[in-house]
């Protein structure tokens, strides 16, 4: 007679083809707690399906359980937004290869975050966290950053607060993110930057750039910074001087002071190789705009509206000049951004008579309507 068998004596491919054939995840999490084997059986099939995890506060912890229990070793990425204490206490025990998390966190759900990145303590896997933070939380909630020792990307988003001046602490950022929800919020940014002598990519949003220091006592900010972007930022101090800087972007700033701008990029005119500035009021003329093209020699791609520099055949045929002094040719060109395709058909037909003809690719950027 032969041997009664069940579902437990097939082989995983098999069973890989039963849960494939399960469209209701729900269901397949049912099958799944029906015998640890099947367990192995629905990691097995589920592969990377849980490679990015989202926990929520109303997450069912049973279901979940089970996800991290089966499939913890395989999760990447969390958004944890913001379980309870048990389910954080799963996530501490079953994703030992967890790389990125994302936070969002409370005054009421402070402690949640706080207990995750303790039981995660000293985790080397972790190297990226973005944390969105609202009115109220204390600063302190940050402090547990410190105990990932290879953490080198942090996305902050804050509502208000002194919170952001905690991020001081991570001496060892390479990249940064900082986005403000309160308009033009005033942040010290570059005595925050000062420690994190690695950090070499800075994005800041929505914050006004205030003073980096005294002037008997300049701060060295960010040797190693090479790429810079200010993002609806309130420009109100010259920036400091970064000798590795390669990239600089201001998106949609505000500057009054007549003349900040230019200086900050000449202060870095000697590294820069890529330029995109759209600042209000514009802080280009003409004679300022051949400054910088002068000045900037290895300077390879410029985006700029041009709002306030005169376009006429002298004014091209200078800029024509200094870039092939700064030694751009028709077979390697100079990259220019302009926000007005009028102009910048009348720019590429001066071009054209000019004695380097070809030594500009010129474009027009597309202003996407919101």
């Amino acid at each position: 007679m032969e041997t009664q068998r069940n579902i437990t004596d097939l082989p995983l491919e098999v069973l890989d083809l039963i849960f494939n054939n399960i469209d209701i995840r729900m269901d397949q999490i049912q099958l799944a707690q029906a015998h640890e084997y099947l367990g192995e059986a629905f990691a097995y099939h589920s592969r990377d399906t849980y490679k990015r995890m989202y926990i929520g506060a109303f997450s069912p912890l049973n279901s979940y359980a089970l996800l991290l229990r089966t499939c913890g070793s395989s999760v990447r990425e969390l958004s944890y937004d913001v379980g309870s204490e048990d389910l954080g206490k799963l996530v501490g025990k079953y994703c030992h290869q967890l790389e990125s998390i994302e936070f969002r966190v409370t005054a009421s759900s402070a402690h949640l975050m706080e207990s995750l990145i303790l039981l995660l303590k000293g985790r080397d896997s972790i190297k990226s966290i973005q944390i969105i933070m609202e009115r109220d939380v204390p600063g302190t909630v940050l402090q547990g950053l410190t105990e990932f020792p290879q953490l080198r990307n942090l996305d902050f988003r804050q509502n208000a607060g002194d919170a952001v001046y905690e991020i001081r602490k991570l001496i060892n950022l390479e990249e940064l993110k900082i986005k403000s929800s309160s308009y033009h919020e005033q942040v010290n940014i570059f005595d925050i930057c000062a420690p994190m002598k690695k950090l070499r990519c800075l994005t800041v949003f929505n914050i006004n750039i205030l003073s980096h220091g005294k002037e008997d006592a300049p701060l060295m900010a960010c040797p190693a910074l090479e790429e810079l972007t200010l993002q609806q930022c309130l420009l109100s101090a010259e920036l400091p001087h970064f000798p590795r800087l390669t990239s600089m972007t201001l998106a949609s700033c505000a500057c009054n002071i007549k003349h900040l701008v230019c200086a900050t990029i000449l202060k870095n005119a000697n590294s820069l190789e890529e330029l995109d500035i759209d600042c209000h009021p514009s802080p280009f003329d003409g004679d300022n705009f051949l400054e910088v093209l002068r000045a900037c020699k290895k300077l390879r791609e410029l985006c700029e509206p041009i709002r306030k520099v005169p376009i006429y055949r002298a004014f091209v045929f200078q800029i024509v000049e200094i870039l092939q002094e700064n030694g751009w040719t028709p077979e390697n060109p100079f990259t220019l951004w302009v926000f007005d395709r009028p102009k910048m058909k009348w720019i590429k037909r001066l071009v054209a008579q000019s004695s380097c003809p070809g030594i500009i690719d010129l474009n027009v950027v597309k202003i996407i309507s919101k």
